[in-house]
Order: structure tokens, then sequence, then C-alpha cells
């Protein structure tokens, strides 16, 4: 119940705050992180990417996603996915992330975007 409490939150948070809440990958990473973060105190990319179906025998919820895309671009939006994972795993572990509030983390995923993410450029 964290987890899915904290994603929502993160849903509405965008609502509120920017007009928009979208139902596309960029969103759910940035809900999903919220989630485990608030329930667990830290993030694992490998959660996410389990939940999201990027790793093999696991979830489905990339098929979602990336449906009526070609097998190349799927492939690619999975790299993509597993990337910005990553880059959010490692934001973590930095002395700023330590000091941000829940808006200040979202806000920050909101306006990095998935580049953003990739780089740990937040």
């Amino acid at each position: 119940m964290l987890i899915r409490r904290a994603h929502e939150c993160t849903h509405f948070f965008t609502m509120q705050t920017y007009g928009i809440a979208y139902n596309n990958l960029h969103d759910e990473l940035m809900a999903d992180f919220m989630g485990l973060y608030n329930a667990f105190g830290f993030y694992k990319a490998d959660w996410f990417l389990r939940f999201m179906g990027v790793i093999e025998g696991s979830g489905k919820r990339l098929d979602v996603y990336t449906e009526g895309l070609s097998p190349n671009v799927k492939a690619a939006v999975a790299v993509l996915t597993r990337e910005a994972a990553n880059g959010l795993e490692q934001w973590t572990q930095t002395e700023e992330f330590a000091t941000l509030s829940y808006p200040e983390m979202i806000t920050r995923m909101c306006r990095a975007g998935i580049a953003g993410m990739i780089d740990s450029d937040l």
C-alpha cells in the first residue's frame, strides 16, 4: 500500500503542479521511483525494471507503453528505460539527493525528463 499510495500521489502532484499527468513511461518511472523510495527508504533500479517487464520473466507493463511499436523500437525503449532507472539509482546516492524533499525530487525528475535521468543530471 505504501508503494501504491506514493505512486498515485506522484501522479496527483504532477497534475496539480503542472496541470498534466500522462500515462507514459516517464510518468510511470517517476511514480514507481517515489513509491519504492517512500516504502523502503532507498531505490533499486532492478525492482522498477522487474515491475515494468524489462527484466525477462517479470512484469509486462512495458508492453502497454510500447504497444504498436516495432520490435527494434521496443528494444530501444527497453534500453532507455534501463539506463534511466539506473541513472535514478545513481542519483539517490548523491549528497544533494539526501537534502531534497519529496516535492523537490518529483520536480527534478519532471524537469529532467528521461534524458536527464539517464545522465543522472537531475
